[in-house]
């Protein structure tokens, strides 16, 4: 038991003990949602961008996506309801005088602030975006900026309404449900769209009846040059006397009379 060379063994090496459960560190969420890009997991420059979810790019990184969708494995399962880069906001977003950037040392320094009270977007505070001019700010600063009877923002003065104040990196369960809508959303205009193509083609394919006019032969557009200047004839003949004359027989005594077209040729009665 002691001073053999032998070792006393622990009870957690002879029983079997289900092991704990891996807790997962808050904190380290907020890191990667608010400090880096949801797509390279690179720290957050402007130009920063956020898609229909509220998540946050790096504008650089999406479009090295749209390039080359095999650049990143897992692009999308992050990004896949991105259809376009036309369909992503890009923020106007303070930047923090104190970040260093990825030269800094301290990494809970957030890159970005609040321009109304100067808190950083770390997580720790709700920040939200206008859709109308895509100025951000933290949540409790636009409250006490503006009521509801004034919807200027506080930075370019454009107007916004109540429904243009949008979360940015919203909760998780948020997003799920935001994932939902976008493509219940799609699914609908997809079928109004099959829908019209649909009566396009079929009025297409009906053809009404033409309606048969009864037109002279004067009155009957001419197909070649030849026509057309028959046709002007036979219209002049018609209302004119003098054109008249040219087609009537200067012999009277002549039964078979001839008019001026035709006279001094060979025909079958000459």
């Amino acid at each position: 038991m002691g001073n053999d060379g032998g070792s006393i063994l622990k009870r957690c090496e002879l029983v079997k003990t289900k092991k704990k459960a891996v807790k997962f560190d808050p904190s380290v969420g907020l890191v990667t949602r608010w400090f880096l890009c949801a797509l390279s997991k690179k720290p957050l420059e402007s130009p920063v961008v956020i898609c229909e979810l509220g998540k946050l790019y790096n504008k650089e990184s999406l479009l090295e996506y749209f390039i080359n969708k095999k650049k990143y494995g897992d692009a999308d399962k992050i990004c896949g309801h991105i259809r376009s880069l036309g369909k992503v906001r890009t923020l106007k977003l303070m930047d923090n005088p104190q970040y260093k950037g990825k030269s800094g040392s301290a990494s809970t320094i957030a890159p970005f602030i609040c321009p109304l009270t100067l808190k950083e977007m770390n997580g720790k505070y709700k920040f939200v975006y206008l859709q109308s001019c895509c100025c951000a700010f933290s949540e409790t600063g636009l409250k006490e900026m503006h009521s509801h009877s004034n919807l200027l923002c506080p930075l370019c003065n454009a107007p916004y309404s109540p429904d243009d104040v949008t979360e940015i990196c919203p909760p998780q369960e948020v997003q799920d449900q935001l994932i939902i809508e976008l493509q219940a959303k799609r699914e609908a205009l997809s079928a109004k769209k099959a829908k019209k193509r649909a009566e396009d083609s079929s009025e297409a394919t009906v053809i009404e009846p033409s309606k048969k006019i009864k037109m002279t032969p004067a009155q009957q557009a001419p197909s070649t040059k030849s026509d057309e200047i028959i046709s002007n004839l036979l219209l002049a003949k018609e209302k004119s006397s003098a054109i008249k004359s040219i087609y009537a027989s200067n012999k009277a005594s002549d039964k078979k009379a001839q008019n001026f077209l035709c006279r001094g040729t060979f025909n079958r009665y000459a």
